[in-house]
């Protein structure tokens, strides 16, 4: 375009490759091309703020994408700062961005208050900008659910996860993988709580879903198998128990697959096993406690292995 100044051409042209790069996962290259728009902008006299913000919360999702948590988090923070005194009290798309952005962070850090507090800012904002029943806002109520669980707010939790599973279902279906998940997401929060009927019922449901959505053998329907045979051998019905335990440990054969999962199916097979079959089902489940990736997770997990713990 004639007379464009060319410094802000660039500046457009590299944020978009950023932008590209980083939903495309490449994080190497969306750090190059990000870094690259930042130095423009830092340069270019009186740079619009709302693009200054854009390329912060690109910075940080790279930073999040690599694992790079405590890093991305002062980042996250002063994004939320800056969107906050852009935006006002009015609900923002920008806003509603840096919040979740934060509000995320602090889950992956195990940061339960703080997060906590991020989200509870949030999902009014996204309610207001995305409606009541728009596919994002179930997705977000998901996330929330997780935090209240975390917490042990057993009520708060079940109810804003039967309201994401209301969207989703609204939204896709009963067959469809985002129902799936917060068919899922809502039995786990009852199985936390101890309903165990209606939280079987439910991964069931979201096992039956997954099969319908990607097929009886992926990987991630491991997690409903191995819920399932949990709740079964509570129930007392050992037998279908190490069926599902079985199928989920069949399921998680790759090295790299959840290792929390492969130590719960191995403990559902030691509970119904004897002798040296079980003495081998709790070697494998002590070999692949160390890869679990959740300190809490594994502590928990540890103490269900622990001499004297017990029938896992």
């Amino acid at each position: 375009m004639a007379g464009r100044d060319p410094a802000r051409a660039v500046l457009s042209a590299a944020h978009l490759a950023g932008s590209l790069q980083a939903k495309a996962q490449d994080s190497a290259g969306a750090s190059q091309w990000i870094g690259l728009a930042r130095a423009v902008y830092r340069g270019i006299e009186a740079p619009a703020p709302a693009l200054g913000l854009q390329l912060l919360l690109d910075e940080t999702r790279v930073l999040q994408s690599r694992g790079e948590f405590a890093a991305a988090a002062p980042k996250a923070t002063e994004a939320v700062a800056i969107a906050t005194e852009l935006a006002g009290e009015r609900p923002d798309y920008l806003l509603l961005r840096a919040l979740s952005n934060l509000g995320n962070n602090h889950i992956y850090l195990g940061e339960w208050p703080a997060a906590r507090a991020a989200y509870e800012r949030l999902l009014p904002q996204a309610e207001a900008l995305l409606g009541p029943t728009h596919p994002r806002l179930g997705l977000l109520l998901g996330n929330a659910g997780a935090i209240y669980q975390a917490q042990g707010d057993h009520p708060r939790t079940i109810a804003i996860s039967r309201r994401a599973l209301d969207i989703a279902l609204a939204n896709f279906g009963e067959d469809h993988w985002e129902s799936m998940v917060a068919l899922h997401n809502l039995g786990e929060r009852l199985d936390q709580a101890g309903e165990d009927a209606e939280a079987l019922a439910l991964y069931r449901r979201a096992l039956a879903a997954g099969i319908a959505a990607v097929g009886a053998d992926h990987p991630q329907l491991a997690a409903m198998h191995a819920a399932i045979g949990e709740l079964l051998l509570s129930g007392g019905d050992g037998a279908a128990a190490a069926d599902s335990a079985e199928t989920a440990l069949r399921l998680l054969a790759a090295e790299d697959s959840d290792a929390a999962l492969r130590v719960r199916a191995w403990l559902t097979l030691a509970a119904v096993r004897s002798g040296a079959a079980r003495a081998d089902a709790l070697a494998q489940a002590r070999a692949a406690l160390p890869a679990v990736a959740e300190p809490d997770v594994r502590v928990a997990l540890a103490a269900r292995l622990a001499p004297g713990a017990g029938s896992p």
